[in-house]
């Protein structure tokens, strides 16, 4: 017989609420039938639909959009189902045939990195859900800082225009359209309906002049203290490296460059070190209450666990046999995905123009250790100097004109890439 004066351990008891939560997020898809889908088709579908979810699913974190959230298990539903098609095909050909069997290493480790990549964010639309998220001062912060805001915009707002008419009299770029739970992605010629949401992504003031025009009222960001400034840009920062992990993930699938899966493994690599940076930064900081110091921990937790998954897809085995495997499952790239060393300075932002006419941009600049992804929104204040390595894809039959453009403006291929 105890004779302990503690008191008897108390069951954990957990809501219904919290029972839908999980069933809601956790529920994967069932009934699937083969669909004659391409594997070069269902690729680009993926692709596109983590870039929505790398997007859409940071902006519902961090300013707690729990429509986006209840929906991000939907989008999950429609990755898997494009994801098992690639499982399908793969059956087919290898069949039972046991010698042939490896042949399948290469998709079911990509399948793996693209499932990773949709849990880390059904895990923050959970936290979303549980209205465990960011405080409204720290969402504030964050678009204070950024140059670049995303914004869901009410379908009746716009209702008869397509997307393509608001990219183009706003400046803005639609990232995807919300109807009836259902995501459409690349909606340029969509026509807005009543009841959609329209998830737009641009400049902070070509938001704003949307918004005057369309009569949608924005709180108006405020700025940061000074302390929190170099974290809370770190952390913007990851979101951006992200996407462009996911871009060159998928290209990288197709072109099976080793020299290029070493570049990039250095970049998941800082990935990782700036991780590690922010979580020190959270820890001393006193400018930030405990649930934020949590909530943004969480964040760039998953942010890490979304480029480790999209790191399986950059080092799928690069040996001769399976990319002769891939090349015969996976059109050939049309593009061609190099580093080039800077002899001489240059801002990315005449880099970019210069480059295209010919179809090619940059799409990264490493400075030292340093990676930083180069995006329409940041590359105005970007500058390579004497030294730095620039990540550049273009078209391969425009190779001539580009690499000559980029010698006169003093870049060199890196040793190692052909």
């Amino acid at each position: 017989m105890s004779t302990s004066s503690e008191p008897p351990q108390q069951g954990v008891e957990v809501s219904d609420v919290e029972k839908e939560l999980h069933r809601m997020l956790h529920t994967k898809l069932r009934g699937l039938r083969y669909q004659p889908l391409s594997i070069a088709e269902a690729l680009k579908k993926l692709s596109q639909y983590l870039h929505v979810a790398i997007e859409i699913g940071t902006y519902m974190y961090t300013f707690g959009d729990k429509n986006v959230a209840k929906h991000i298990a939907s989008l999950e539903n429609v990755v898997d189902e494009i994801a098992y098609q690639l499982l399908i095909h793969m059956s087919v050909v290898v069949g039972h045939n046991v010698d042939e069997a490896w042949k399948a290493i290469p998709i079911y480790i990509y399948v793996l990195g693209v499932d990773k990549v949709m849990d880390s964010f059904k895990d923050l639309a959970m936290s979303v859900l549980r209205d465990q998220r960011p405080s409204s001062s720290v969402a504030s912060y964050l678009s204070h800082l950024s140059d670049v805001l995303v914004l869901p915009v009410p379908g009746d707002k716009v209702e008869g225009s397509s997307a393509r008419d608001l990219e183009e009299i706003f400046s803005v770029e639609v990232l995807t359209v919300l109807r009836r739970g259902e995501w459409i992605i690349n909606p340029s010629n969509e026509i807005i309906q009543r009841n959609d949401v329209v998830y737009v992504k641009g400049f902070k003031d070509n938001i704003s002049e949307m918004c005057r025009n369309l009569g949608i009222q924005i709180t108006q960001p405020v700025e940061p203290p000074n302390q929190l400034k170099p974290l809370l840009q770190h952390i913007d920062s990851m979101t951006d490296m992200l996407v462009l992990l996911n871009d060159l993930a998928h290209y990288q699938l197709k072109a099976q460059d080793p020299q290029l899966s070493e570049e990039l493994l250095e970049l998941e690599a800082f990935f990782d070190n700036l991780r590690n940076t922010v979580t020190a930064m959270l820890i001393s900081t006193s400018e930030l209450s405990v649930d934020d110091k949590a909530a943004l921990l969480r964040l760039v937790t998953r942010l890490e666990d979304a480029s480790d998954a999209l790191t399986y897809i950059v080092t799928i085995p690069a040996q001769d046999e399976y990319r002769d495997v891939l090349s015969e499952l996976i059109e050939s790239s049309d593009e061609r995905a190099s580093i080039f060393v800077c002899r001489k300075s240059i801002s990315m932002e005449k880099l970019y123009r210069a480059l295209d006419d010919w179809g090619a941009m940059p799409l990264a600049l490493r400075k030292n250790s340093e990676w930083i992804a180069v995006t329409p929104y940041n590359m105005a204040k970007l500058h390579a100097n004497e030294g730095d390595r620039v990540l550049i894809i273009y078209p391969l039959n425009s190779e001539e004109e580009v690499l000559s453009t980029l010698r006169i403006l003093g870049l060199e291929k890196a040793p190692g890439f052909s």
